[in-house]
Formats: C-alpha cells, sequence, structure tokens
C-alpha cells in the first residue's frame, strides 16, 4: 500500500497528541495529484514515510474524514501507519479515475477482495442510491473494519459478503495478516472461510457492469469462477495483478473472452492493474 509524504518540517511537534498527524493531512489534502506523486517517490518519499510513522498517534486504527478527492468527507476506521492515503484521498488514484470513468448512477458493482471498503464506497457514490455494490471480502477481520465502514457511512446501496470468490463455491482456509495486514487464501490457512464465485454472485444480484479484482494471487481463480458471466455479460474489469506470470496468464484467459486489455501503474507503490474491456469499447486509459 503505497504511503503520502509531505515536506518534513525543521522541528517535529509533539506526536504523543496526534496533532501533528491531523495537520500534515489536512495540508496534504490541498497539495495536486501529480505533486504527490513525486513526494511519495524516492528518498523523499521514504524519509516523508518515516516521519509520519513517527508522529502516527498510538492506537493503530482511528475514524477520521477523508480529507479529499472523490470519497471527501466519508468516514474511515484506518491504520493510520498503512492507510493514511485513503484518508488522504490519494489512495490508488489512477485506479479512482478508471473507475469513476466507467461507473454511472444505478449501475451494479463488485468489489472482490474489499479490504475495508475504500473502493466499495467510492463505488457506491459512483453508482448512486438507485444502484447496487456487491462488496466481497474473505477475513474476517478486515470484513468486521468492511462492515463498520459502510455503516458509519449509511451504505444502503451495499452488500457485503463475507466470503471468498474463487473457482468454485467450496470452503477454503485464509491466512490472516500480521497485525491485521493483508492476508490471503493457503491450503495449509488457521481459518476457515466460505467460498463463492463471480456466477454466483451475478445469479444472485444481477450482472455487474463492473467488477474491482483485489486478492493477492488469486486472481486467476476469480476470473475463472466467472466464465458465464464474462462470457454473456462482458462486464468492465479492473484487475490488480501481483506477478508477471499471473499477468500472462490473465491477460491470455481474458483475451479469450474477446476483452481488449490494458493498464495502469500507481506511483509510487508500483501495483499494477489490468483494465479489460469488451471488445470495441474504448479502453479506459484512453
Amino acid at each position: 500500500m503505497s504511503d503520502l509524504t509531505t515536506s518534513i518540517p525543521a522541528k517535529a511537534p509533539d506526536p504523543r497528541s496526534g496533532l501533528a498527524y491531523r495537520l500534515l493531512l489536512r495540508a496534504a489534502a490541498v497539495v495536486p495529484a501529480p505533486v504527490q506523486r513525486i513526494l511519495r517517490s524516492g528518498p523523499v518519499g521514504h524519509l516523508g514515510r518515516a516521519f509520519l510513522d513517527r508522529v502516527a498517534p498510538a492506537g493503530r486504527y482511528k475514524v477520521l474524514p477523508v480529507r479529499a478527492g472523490m470519497l471527501a468527507g466519508t468516514l474511515l476506521q484506518v491504520d493510520l501507519r498503512k492507510q493514511r492515503d485513503m484518508i488522504a484521498g490519494a489512495y490508488e488514484s489512477e485506479v479512482q479515475n478508471a473507475l469513476a470513468r466507467r461507473l454511472s448512477p444505478g449501475d451494479t458493482a463488485f468489489d472482490v477482495g474489499a479490504h475495508l471498503g475504500f473502493f466499495t464506497l467510492l463505488m457506491a457514490r459512483l453508482v448512486g442510491p438507485e444502484g447496487r455494490v456487491v462488496s466481497v471480502e474473505a477475513d474476517p477481520f478486515m470484513g468486521r473494519n468492511l462492515e463498520a465502514n459502510l455503516a458509519r457511512n449509511d451504505s444502503g446501496n451495499v452488500t457485503a459478503v463475507r466470503a471468498a470468490a474463487g473457482t468454485v463455491a467450496v470452503e477454503r482456509r485464509f491466512t490472516p495478516g500480521a497485525g491485521g495486514g493483508i492476508g490471503h487464501l493457503a491450503d495449509d490457512g488457521a481459518i476457515a472461510v466460505e467460498g463463492t464465485t463471480l456466477d454466483l454472485l451475478a445469479e444472485r444480484f444481477g450482472p455487474p457492469k463492473l467488477i474491482k479484482v483485489d486478492v493477492e494471487g488469486a486472481e486467476l481463480e476469480v476470473l475463472a469462477g466467472g466464465a458465464r458471466l464474462l462470457g454473456e455479460h462482458h462486464p468492465v474489469l479492473v484487475v490488480e495483478v501481483h506477478d508477471a506470470s499471473i499477468r500472462a496468464e490473465a491477460v491470455e484467459l481474458l483475451r479469450g473472452f474477446d476483452y481488449e486489455i490494458s493498464s495502469i501503474e500507481d506511483d509510487p507503490s508500483r501495483r499494477h492493474h489490468l483494465i479489460a474491456v469488451p471488445g470495441g469499447i474504448n479502453r479506459l486509459t484512453q
């Protein structure tokens, strides 16, 4: 997860109060996105992240309003040392733009691997009260935080599904991330979680216009579990891919369903996303 940095003052304010952290977030909210990307990269970014870690108040999870961007005013319960760019509104800005270009009021969207709900809440805002978002999260810890974030924002157009999306709807094993970090599916995982598929979700909630996928290496399983949905309805896909081999296989699979593929990369996290649109439709990044 990428981090937001700002200029480091000559003398750090008292880190015990948390005031320094809130002031820095407020200042960062007015910094243009291109400048943020420069500040977040390289040596400046490294120093800035170290400083912000130092001034982050004690206690990992806090409820704060998003300061700027498409989700400005949304309340999020976040880990201040891991998700401060969510509170600044700068989290994966290129993905935010891709979603905003493709979703409209009244649409249905799936967020598979919803984590704390940043993109779920963005989708909910984009599709409006007449639309619908299905938010799928396997991690029990993150699922509780997701549901809390949905409740505090009165997200009546969102349905949260506690399950792992995959090839078939069978019980899966899940390894949670250390200290509430990002977990993943694993055959020897400590936690049993319910399984589902994109096809089953589409049967239950209706076919979506767009699906966002971020599942920490299980991307191919998720896509394979939606063969009927992809073949018949061709939703737009925004898929985070976690290594080159997964990317190559995902591109081959999606081209078999007559998708055109482009990509975006978040800076400085270097997170790579595939954007898949049905053949003949202009690419999202153009």
